[in-house]
């Protein structure tokens, strides 16, 4: 059984030779790893952890100088701050690590008090942001691995239009207004949905979305709340996947087990990154309650264990993860977030090398 094989057959409510393997890290955390396991590049480090899937994805077509989470970022603006292709600011921050994350500082649609403004605001054009041509050709690069596209949030991007505390007031307030801006932003990435999926032609396996409605202690917004403005958007997105014979696997952060519910019922076939550590996200409940119609993805435990525990906490959390969301198929070995440069190498390779021995169901 191939990667792509594998990764389908628990897709598919089967049951395959191992549990799949998904490895995500960030760029800094890609450099220490191929240094200091001495390979030659980040595709031979994926090969080495035994990593199933593979990203694709369209390349900026815009004159810019970086960006971040798909925002393209246009123009310095000061020191260490960046306007993007929607109008708003943000500012690079360094951890000891090393790694480099960005803030958003400005909101261009703090101040809107009406849905004319919200419409007049200039919004970004996916086709003239983004080269797809390249999709297709990134895909049969992959061949036997399972191929992944993405998207963004839709939630995520509107609270950067709006203001974070701005929308949370709003959605009470205001929710015409909180519902032009969620239209604005989903319009866009359901148009770069479509595109990658249309350059990808079939060639695209199981597409990412996100919205990070969590927290360490439950929703950040109720659930009425995330019925009512977030999850049609989400069933939007679905939609177009599934329309293009694509898989849904959708990314939220924290303790959102009140809505897994309404995620299976919007057509979200995997569920990234079952924050163990949150409030009511324990492995075994989730497995008992959504494990017949909803595959896991990731779960090995990020904030107790990759950073501060030794290689043995992390072959015993592994296998743990392994052994609950993984029995009877239905579960993607993944960390509960995307790999950084304040993790051991030394419990990285603990992770992946036990999955690759103890994931085999034969």
């Amino acid at each position: 059984m191939n990667s792509r094989e594998r990764v389908l057959t628990v897709l598919e409510g089967g049951i395959p030779d191992r549990c799949p393997v998904d490895f995500q890290c960030t760029s800094q955390m890609a450099k220490v790893l191929v240094e200091e396991l001495n390979l030659t590049n980040v595709e031979a480090l994926r090969r080495y952890l035994g990593s199933d899937i593979r990203m694709v994805g369209p390349t900026g077509k815009r004159e810019c100088v970086g960006g971040y989470y798909s925002h393209l970022f246009i123009r310095e603006t000061g020191e260490s701050t960046y306007l993007d292709n929607w109008g708003i600011t943000w500012r690079r921050a360094t951890t000891p690590s090393g790694e480099v994350f960005y803030d958003v500082v400005d909101s261009p649609l703090k101040r809107a008090t009406s849905v004319a403004e919200i419409e007049d605001h200039a919004s970004p054009s996916p086709a003239e942001d983004w080269d797809f041509s390249g999709v297709r050709r990134q895909a049969a690069q992959h061949e036997g691995y399972a191929v992944a596209g993405s998207t963004a949030g839709v939630f995520d991007d509107a609270w950067r239009l709006l203001g974070f505390e701005n929308m949370l007031m709003a959605m009470h307030t205001s929710p015409q207004i909180v519902e032009a801006v969620l239209r604005k932003v989903c319009d866009y990435w359901l148009e770069y949905a479509r595109l990658t999926l249309e350059a990808a032609a079939g060639a695209i396996d199981l597409m990412w979305t996100r919205d990070d409605l969590g927290t360490q202690n439950g929703l950040m917004i109720s659930r009425s709340t995330c019925r009512r403005f977030v999850i049609p958007l989400i069933k939007e997105r679905v939609d177009v996947f599934h329309q293009y014979g694509a898989r849904a696997i959708m990314h939220c952060c924290g303790g959102i087990a009140p809505i897994i519910e309404d995620l299976i019922g919007a057509g979200v076939e995997a569920l990234n990154p079952i924050q163990s550590a949150a409030r009511g996200m324990d492995r075994r409940q989730l497995k008992a309650e959504y494990g017949r119609s909803l595959v896991f993805h990731g779960s090995v435990d990020q904030q107790r264990v990759l950073v501060p525990g030794t290689p043995e906490d992390v072959v015993r959390d592994t296998q743990e993860c392994i052994g609950v969301l993984g029995s009877g198929g239905g579960y993607i070995v993944a960390s509960s977030h995307e790999i950084e440069a304040d993790i051991p190498v030394e419990n990285v390779k603990a992770m992946f090398l036990t999955a690759q021995e103890y994931g085999r169901y034969e």
